[in-house]
Protein backbone atom coordinates (compact mmCIF):
# COMPACT_ATOMS: atom_id res chain seq x y z
CA UNK A 1 0.00 0.00 0.00
CA UNK A 2 3.12 2.60 0.92
CA UNK A 3 4.49 1.42 -2.46
CA UNK A 4 1.38 2.41 -4.53
CA UNK A 5 0.90 5.83 -2.83
CA UNK A 6 4.24 6.79 -3.38
CA UNK A 7 3.99 5.87 -7.11
CA UNK A 8 0.40 7.80 -6.94
CA UNK A 9 2.48 11.00 -5.62
CA UNK A 10 5.19 11.05 -8.10
CA UNK A 11 3.12 9.52 -11.48
CA UNK A 12 0.09 10.95 -10.97
CA UNK A 13 -0.19 13.88 -13.48
CA UNK A 14 1.79 11.93 -16.23
CA UNK A 15 -0.13 8.78 -16.48
CA UNK A 16 -3.63 8.00 -18.28
CA UNK A 17 -6.96 8.17 -16.76
CA UNK A 18 -7.33 4.23 -17.20
CA UNK A 19 -3.72 4.08 -15.09
CA UNK A 20 -4.75 6.26 -11.99
CA UNK A 21 -8.09 4.79 -11.94
CA UNK A 22 -6.17 0.74 -11.97
CA UNK A 23 -3.84 2.03 -9.33
CA UNK A 24 -6.52 3.42 -7.20
CA UNK A 25 -8.22 0.18 -7.32
CA UNK A 26 -5.44 -1.59 -5.97
CA UNK A 27 -4.91 1.09 -3.70
CA UNK A 28 -8.23 0.52 -2.57
CA UNK A 29 -7.93 -3.38 -2.31
CA UNK A 30 -4.28 -3.33 -0.56
CA UNK A 31 -5.80 -0.78 2.29
CA UNK A 32 -8.52 -3.00 3.27
CA UNK A 33 -6.08 -6.14 3.10
CA UNK A 34 -3.71 -3.99 5.53
CA UNK A 35 -6.66 -3.28 8.14
CA UNK A 36 -5.39 -2.47 11.87
CA UNK A 37 -1.92 -1.70 10.28
CA UNK A 38 -3.04 1.42 8.14
CA UNK A 39 -2.35 4.84 9.78
CA UNK A 40 -5.39 7.32 10.34
CA UNK A 41 -2.85 9.60 8.18
CA UNK A 42 -2.57 6.51 5.59
CA UNK A 43 -6.52 6.19 5.28
CA UNK A 44 -7.02 9.76 4.89
CA UNK A 45 -4.64 9.97 2.06
CA UNK A 46 -6.58 6.16 0.55
CA UNK A 47 -9.53 7.96 0.81
CA UNK A 48 -8.55 11.49 -0.70
CA UNK A 49 -7.04 9.88 -3.86
CA UNK A 50 -10.74 7.87 -4.18
CA UNK A 51 -12.73 10.90 -3.92
CA UNK A 52 -10.15 13.10 -5.97
CA UNK A 53 -9.68 10.02 -8.90
CA UNK A 54 -13.96 9.86 -8.99
CA UNK A 55 -14.53 14.13 -9.33
CA UNK A 56 -11.53 14.68 -11.81
CA UNK A 57 -12.35 11.02 -14.35
CA UNK A 58 -16.59 10.50 -13.91
CA UNK A 59 -17.11 6.83 -14.21
CA UNK A 60 -18.43 6.53 -17.64
CA UNK A 61 -22.18 5.09 -18.19
CA UNK A 62 -22.20 1.41 -18.49
CA UNK A 63 -22.40 -0.40 -21.56
CA UNK A 64 -22.78 -3.79 -22.35
CA UNK A 65 -19.90 -5.99 -22.55
CA UNK A 66 -20.50 -7.70 -25.72
CA UNK A 67 -20.85 -4.34 -27.14
CA UNK A 68 -17.65 -3.17 -26.47
CA UNK A 69 -15.96 -6.18 -27.61
CA UNK A 70 -17.74 -5.30 -30.87
CA UNK A 71 -16.60 -2.35 -30.68
CA UNK A 72 -12.76 -3.02 -30.37
CA UNK A 73 -12.92 -5.61 -32.59
CA UNK A 74 -14.44 -3.62 -35.51
CA UNK A 75 -11.46 -1.15 -34.51
CA UNK A 76 -8.98 -4.16 -35.03
CA UNK A 77 -10.78 -4.76 -38.42
CA UNK A 78 -9.91 -1.10 -39.00
CA UNK A 79 -6.14 -1.62 -38.36
CA UNK A 80 -5.80 -4.60 -39.92
CA UNK A 81 -7.53 -3.29 -43.33
CA UNK A 82 -5.14 -0.42 -43.00
CA UNK A 83 -1.80 -2.84 -42.69
CA UNK A 84 -2.86 -4.43 -45.66
CA UNK A 85 -3.17 -1.92 -47.74
CA UNK A 86 0.18 -0.63 -46.65
CA UNK A 87 1.85 -3.53 -47.60
CA UNK A 88 4.28 -3.53 -50.67
CA UNK A 89 2.33 -5.14 -53.74
CA UNK A 90 3.96 -8.20 -54.57
CA UNK A 91 3.23 -11.26 -57.10
CA UNK A 92 1.91 -14.19 -55.83
CA UNK A 93 1.92 -16.07 -53.41
CA UNK A 94 1.24 -13.66 -50.59
CA UNK A 95 3.61 -13.27 -47.96
CA UNK A 96 3.24 -15.45 -44.68
CA UNK A 97 3.17 -11.47 -43.07
CA UNK A 98 0.29 -10.87 -45.69
CA UNK A 99 -1.56 -14.15 -44.73
CA UNK A 100 -1.37 -13.99 -41.04
CA UNK A 101 -2.98 -10.68 -41.32
CA UNK A 102 -6.10 -11.61 -43.55
CA UNK A 103 -6.51 -14.58 -40.98
CA UNK A 104 -6.80 -12.22 -38.27
CA UNK A 105 -9.10 -9.98 -40.12
CA UNK A 106 -11.33 -13.03 -40.86
CA UNK A 107 -12.04 -13.28 -37.08
CA UNK A 108 -11.96 -9.72 -36.48
CA UNK A 109 -14.72 -9.69 -38.42
CA UNK A 110 -16.84 -11.66 -37.13
CA UNK A 111 -16.27 -10.62 -33.81
CA UNK A 112 -17.49 -7.30 -34.81
CA UNK A 113 -20.52 -8.52 -36.12
CA UNK A 114 -22.66 -5.04 -36.68
CA UNK A 115 -20.43 -3.03 -35.47
CA UNK A 116 -18.28 -3.37 -38.90
CA UNK A 117 -19.03 -1.27 -41.65
CA UNK A 118 -20.42 -2.17 -45.15
CA UNK A 119 -17.79 -0.62 -46.37
CA UNK A 120 -15.26 -2.47 -43.91
CA UNK A 121 -17.13 -5.30 -44.72
CA UNK A 122 -16.60 -5.53 -48.59
CA UNK A 123 -12.71 -4.73 -48.10
CA UNK A 124 -12.56 -7.47 -46.20
CA UNK A 125 -14.10 -9.96 -47.82
CA UNK A 126 -11.66 -9.22 -51.21
CA UNK A 127 -9.01 -9.91 -48.85
CA UNK A 128 -10.64 -13.07 -47.55
CA UNK A 129 -11.01 -14.23 -50.91
CA UNK A 130 -7.51 -13.77 -51.85
CA UNK A 131 -6.47 -16.03 -48.81
CA UNK A 132 -8.27 -19.12 -50.56
CA UNK A 133 -7.30 -18.29 -54.01
CA UNK A 134 -3.56 -17.92 -53.60
CA UNK A 135 -1.04 -20.50 -52.00
CA UNK A 136 1.26 -19.95 -49.20
CA UNK A 137 4.99 -18.53 -50.48
CA UNK A 138 6.30 -22.00 -49.28
CA UNK A 139 4.58 -23.97 -51.07
CA UNK A 140 4.51 -22.37 -54.43
CA UNK A 141 8.18 -23.53 -55.81
CA UNK A 142 8.34 -24.25 -59.44
CA UNK A 143 8.63 -27.58 -60.31
CA UNK A 144 12.12 -26.77 -61.92
CA UNK A 145 13.31 -25.60 -58.68
CA UNK A 146 12.76 -29.11 -57.15
CA UNK A 147 13.77 -31.37 -59.16
CA UNK A 148 16.72 -32.23 -61.27
CA UNK A 149 19.47 -30.22 -63.02
CA UNK A 150 17.71 -26.82 -62.24
CA UNK A 151 17.63 -26.47 -58.70
CA UNK A 152 21.66 -27.65 -58.67
CA UNK A 153 21.75 -24.91 -61.19
CA UNK A 154 20.22 -22.04 -59.02
CA UNK A 155 22.14 -23.13 -55.97
CA UNK A 156 25.31 -22.93 -57.76
CA UNK A 157 28.22 -20.34 -58.86
CA UNK A 158 26.08 -19.10 -61.84
CA UNK A 159 22.93 -19.02 -59.66
CA UNK A 160 23.88 -17.14 -55.69
CA UNK A 161 21.36 -14.49 -55.69
CA UNK A 162 18.72 -16.66 -56.25
CA UNK A 163 20.11 -19.59 -53.95
CA UNK A 164 21.07 -16.90 -51.42
CA UNK A 165 16.85 -15.90 -51.41
CA UNK A 166 15.92 -19.41 -50.97
CA UNK A 167 18.55 -19.75 -48.28
CA UNK A 168 17.21 -16.80 -46.45
CA UNK A 169 13.35 -18.74 -47.13
CA UNK A 170 14.51 -21.19 -45.90
CA UNK A 171 15.73 -19.84 -42.49
CA UNK A 172 12.51 -17.88 -41.84
CA UNK A 173 10.28 -19.31 -38.72
CA UNK A 174 8.10 -21.51 -39.18
CA UNK A 175 4.19 -20.66 -38.12
CA UNK A 176 4.84 -23.49 -35.41
CA UNK A 177 8.14 -22.26 -34.50
CA UNK A 178 6.77 -18.76 -34.08
CA UNK A 179 4.14 -19.84 -31.55
CA UNK A 180 7.10 -21.59 -29.86
CA UNK A 181 9.32 -18.70 -29.81
CA UNK A 182 6.34 -16.12 -28.90
CA UNK A 183 5.78 -18.14 -25.70
CA UNK A 184 9.67 -18.30 -24.47
CA UNK A 185 9.38 -14.38 -25.49
CA UNK A 186 6.42 -14.24 -23.30
CA UNK A 187 8.13 -15.40 -20.33
CA UNK A 188 11.04 -13.64 -20.30
CA UNK A 189 9.35 -10.31 -20.66
CA UNK A 190 6.64 -10.85 -17.79
CA UNK A 191 9.71 -12.11 -15.70
CA UNK A 192 11.48 -8.59 -16.84
CA UNK A 193 8.26 -6.55 -15.65
CA UNK A 194 8.12 -8.66 -11.80
CA UNK A 195 11.47 -7.53 -12.16
CA UNK A 196 11.01 -3.69 -12.54
CA UNK A 197 12.83 -3.92 -15.38
CA UNK A 198 13.27 -3.85 -19.52
CA UNK A 199 15.60 -6.12 -21.80
CA UNK A 200 16.53 -5.87 -25.03
CA UNK A 201 16.70 -8.86 -27.89
CA UNK A 202 20.37 -9.54 -26.86
CA UNK A 203 19.68 -10.08 -23.52
CA UNK A 204 16.58 -12.57 -24.33
CA UNK A 205 19.25 -14.04 -26.28
CA UNK A 206 21.36 -15.09 -23.34
CA UNK A 207 18.29 -15.68 -20.95
CA UNK A 208 16.55 -18.01 -23.58
CA UNK A 209 19.66 -19.33 -25.52
CA UNK A 210 18.54 -22.14 -28.52
CA UNK A 211 14.96 -20.95 -27.45
CA UNK A 212 15.42 -18.07 -29.35
CA UNK A 213 16.97 -17.88 -32.85
CA UNK A 214 20.09 -15.82 -33.37
CA UNK A 215 19.19 -14.10 -36.30
CA UNK A 216 15.18 -13.29 -36.56
CA UNK A 217 14.13 -11.43 -39.76
CA UNK A 218 12.43 -8.62 -39.02
CA UNK A 219 8.72 -9.82 -40.44
CA UNK A 220 9.36 -13.20 -38.22
CA UNK A 221 10.32 -10.69 -35.06
CA UNK A 222 6.91 -8.72 -35.84
CA UNK A 223 4.88 -12.58 -35.89
CA UNK A 224 6.62 -13.46 -32.59
CA UNK A 225 5.77 -10.05 -30.56
CA UNK A 226 2.18 -9.85 -32.36
CA UNK A 227 1.87 -13.43 -30.63
CA UNK A 228 3.18 -12.25 -27.22
CA UNK A 229 0.83 -9.71 -26.74
CA UNK A 230 -2.62 -11.38 -28.82
CA UNK A 231 -4.64 -11.81 -25.80
CA UNK A 232 -2.88 -8.54 -23.89
CA UNK A 233 -5.95 -7.11 -22.36
CA UNK A 234 -6.96 -3.43 -23.97
CA UNK A 235 -6.91 -2.12 -21.07
CA UNK A 236 -2.95 -3.06 -20.35
CA UNK A 237 0.16 -2.15 -21.75
CA UNK A 238 1.94 -4.41 -24.32
CA UNK A 239 4.41 -6.60 -22.91
CA UNK A 240 6.75 -5.24 -26.10
CA UNK A 241 7.03 -2.27 -24.75
CA UNK A 242 9.81 -3.47 -22.46
CA UNK A 243 12.09 -4.44 -25.64
CA UNK A 244 10.70 -1.15 -27.12
CA UNK A 245 11.52 1.23 -24.54
CA UNK A 246 15.43 0.27 -25.09
CA UNK A 247 16.07 -1.15 -28.48
CA UNK A 248 16.45 2.10 -30.89
CA UNK A 249 17.29 -0.25 -33.85
CA UNK A 250 13.73 -2.14 -34.18
CA UNK A 251 11.61 0.86 -34.06
CA UNK A 252 9.35 -0.06 -37.39
CA UNK A 253 9.13 -3.25 -35.95
CA UNK A 254 7.62 -1.92 -32.74
CA UNK A 255 5.28 0.07 -34.52
CA UNK A 256 4.04 -2.87 -37.09
CA UNK A 257 3.59 -4.65 -33.54
CA UNK A 258 1.17 -2.14 -32.12
CA UNK A 259 -0.60 -1.16 -35.60
CA UNK A 260 -1.76 -5.13 -36.07
CA UNK A 261 -2.72 -5.00 -32.71
CA UNK A 262 -4.83 -1.84 -32.90
CA UNK A 263 -2.90 0.25 -30.41
CA UNK A 264 -2.14 3.73 -30.96
CA UNK A 265 1.54 4.90 -31.39
CA UNK A 266 2.67 7.67 -32.59
CA UNK A 267 4.74 7.81 -35.93
CA UNK A 268 7.50 9.67 -34.75
CA UNK A 269 9.92 7.49 -33.68
CA UNK A 270 10.94 9.87 -30.15
CA UNK A 271 7.58 10.29 -29.21
CA UNK A 272 6.84 6.43 -30.02
CA UNK A 273 9.30 5.62 -27.27
CA UNK A 274 8.66 8.01 -25.01
CA UNK A 275 4.93 6.13 -24.92
CA UNK A 276 6.93 3.01 -24.60
CA UNK A 277 9.38 3.87 -21.41
CA UNK A 278 5.79 5.44 -19.83
CA UNK A 279 4.30 1.66 -20.80
CA UNK A 280 7.51 -0.36 -19.56
CA UNK A 281 6.48 1.65 -15.99
CA UNK A 282 3.34 1.18 -16.00
CA UNK A 283 3.71 -3.05 -16.69
CA UNK A 284 6.36 -2.93 -13.94
CA UNK A 285 3.66 -1.64 -11.50
CA UNK A 286 1.04 -3.92 -12.87
CA UNK A 287 3.36 -7.44 -12.64
CA UNK A 288 4.04 -6.18 -9.03
CA UNK A 289 1.16 -7.64 -7.53
CA UNK A 290 0.91 -10.66 -10.51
Amino acid sequence: MRDLLGDLRRLAGRLPEHEIKRMIRQLKKRADEAGDHVTALQRDEVDSWATATHALYPAAPQQDPHVRQAQAAQRRVHARLRDLRRLPRADQPLSRETRWLIKTLRQDLADAGDEATPAQRRAAHAWIAQLHEQPSRQGASHPSKQHGPGRRHDDGADGRTGGRARTIERERLTEAKVTEVAAAVRGALKEAARERSTTSWSRLHRQLGSALPRHLHPDDQVAVLAQVDAHTPADEPLLTALLAATDPTSASVFLRVASQLGRTVPDDTRAARSQWQTDALHLQQLYRYK
